[in-house]
């Protein structure tokens, strides 16, 4: 694996941050305000020109265009980005300069938005993620991490079953996700020691929120070397 810089963003909510190009680029959904054919045109036109070495994105419960669409073969539609352009991942994998990387736009209920299963549908989702995975990115939080409605609010949104499925995944170096606007910013490394006395790292988490909880693009863009 080489050392590459990894510039992080989830929940644009239609607002396109100004960004610095570079290795790898990670969307982790909700790319609309509003769920609309315009407004994915102009995602599509403002991903094109974003400089980076490979751009992978999810859906989010935002975007329910997805749920019945080709993203690739409407970005070539829309504002003709070729199929090099971008990844899309929706349980499904790429590579990156040697990092394994899976997608998945999966949360828990709430209300009616796109994209939600049960706890026990979740299970099967996240059991689906290879244990040889380096870079995860996920809608939501896991349960525990990042993903609390506000730093006043001690309220956590996070998935159980993905934090359990983490558990599992002793190759991952990098978690990105976003959904919980509240939750924006970095859990970084921590060493672990094991049971058996062995010591491990754990990964890095981010919470790549743009918008804040009233909606307003306050939050930065978040860049990560790995």
């Amino acid at each position: 694996m080489k050392d590459i810089q990894i510039d992080c963003v989830s929940d644009l909510h239609g607002s396109f941050p100004v960004l610095d190009g570079g290795d790898l680029l990670i969307i982790a959904g909700d790319l609309t305000a509003s769920d609309q054919i315009y407004q994915y045109k102009l995602f599509f036109e403002w991903l094109a020109h974003q400089k980076y070495r490979k751009k992978v994105i999810i859906a989010g419960n935002h975007d329910g265009f997805f749920t019945h669409c080709d993203p690739k073969e409407e970005a070539r539609m829309l504002c003709g980005m070729g199929a090099d352009d971008f990844e899309y991942l929706c349980d499904s994998a790429c590579e990156f300069e040697g990092y394994k990387i899976w997608g998945a736009p999966w949360t828990p209920i709430f209300f009616d938005w796109h994209f939600m299963l049960k706890r026990e549908q979740l299970a099967e989702k996240w059991a689906l993620i290879p244990k040889d995975t380096n870079i995860l990115i996920t809608h939501g939080p896991p349960f525990g991490i990042l993903d609390q409605v506000s730093p006043r609010k001690h309220y956590r949104c996070g998935c159980e079953e993905l934090a359990l499925r983490l558990k599992e995944l002793h190759y991952l170096r990098l978690h990105v996700f976003g959904h919980i606007h509240g939750g924006y910013g970095v859990k970084d490394k921590i060493e672990q020691v094991t049971k058996w006395g062995t010591r491990s790292m754990t990964p890095i988490f981010v919470n790549a929120a743009y918008m804040d909880e009233q909606y307003n693009p306050t939050n930065k863009p978040i860049r990560i070397e790995l």
